[in-house]
């Protein structure tokens, strides 16, 4: 893989696949990522049996490279889905009759790609915002019937974002159920997030029957206390 960005100094070229490692540190509240991409990868190709190197030059570009000894593979057939539903039924419990706004704070591309597809056969009118002070703006627009926001975002990260939603609530009865994500399985993130009155942690990458599940309990328990 090749890019033609900024580059890596030769004196970081060993650090990068470290975790948490990233080439600008200085800077990174202000771009996307957690610093774990090249990590990850490399443990996955190094358990295949392989090995991932790069090439780079500052203010030119970096190449990336791995190589694998892998067997031919079978072609599996999936089972046909012929009733043309959604093989995970979505939204057990919730207003059937009603679309549900959901708000997504996220700054990394490919997670608002996964996020969105995950949701789309499902009746959802999904937001996607950069960073807190984009997605507080839009809250305070639009609304949200529930928000997922990232805790680690340029700008204002999650934790500052949920602290702004909940004191624009105070003369509300129904707060807006908040569900808090991290790359990193870190319970203390999640205590210190608690007091913030948040309403579900969940771990990146997210899996669709959980998504869909809390999504169907918090929205739930919402209409119920609307009714």
């Amino acid at each position: 893989m090749n890019d033609t960005r900024i580059g890596i100094p030769s004196q970081k070229l060993n650090d990068i696949f470290k975790e948490f490692v990233r080439v600008d540190q200085d800077n990174a509240h202000n771009v996307e990522g957690t610093g774990l991409g090249l990590a990850i990868a490399k443990k996955l190709i190094s358990r295949m049996g392989g090995d991932l190197e790069v090439v780079s030059e500052e203010n030119v570009g970096s190449t990336f490279k791995f190589n694998l000894l892998l067997e031919n593979s079978k072609v599996l057939e999936l089972p046909e889905n012929k009733t043309n539903t959604p093989l995970l039924d979505a939204s057990r419990t919730v207003n059937n009759n009603k679309r549900y706004k959901v708000l997504l704070a996220e700054d990394n591309k490919t997670n608002q790609l996964v996020f969105t597809s995950t949701l789309k056969k499902y009746p959802f009118d999904i937001s996607v915002v950069g960073d807190g002070v984009e997605a507080l703006a839009l809250y305070e627009k639009s609304g949200a019937d529930i928000i997922f926001t990232d805790i680690s975002m340029p700008h204002m990260d999650g934790l500052e974002l949920v602290k702004e939603i909940r004191a624009l609530e105070q003369d509300k009865a129904v707060s807006v159920p908040i569900v808090v994500l991290s790359a990193v399985n870190d319970p203390k993130l999640f205590e210190d997030a608690k007091p913030l009155n948040i309403d579900h942690y969940m771990t990146k990458p997210l899996q669709k029957a959980e998504l869909l599940s809390v999504i169907d309990k918090l929205l739930s328990a919402t209409d119920s206390r609307a009714s």
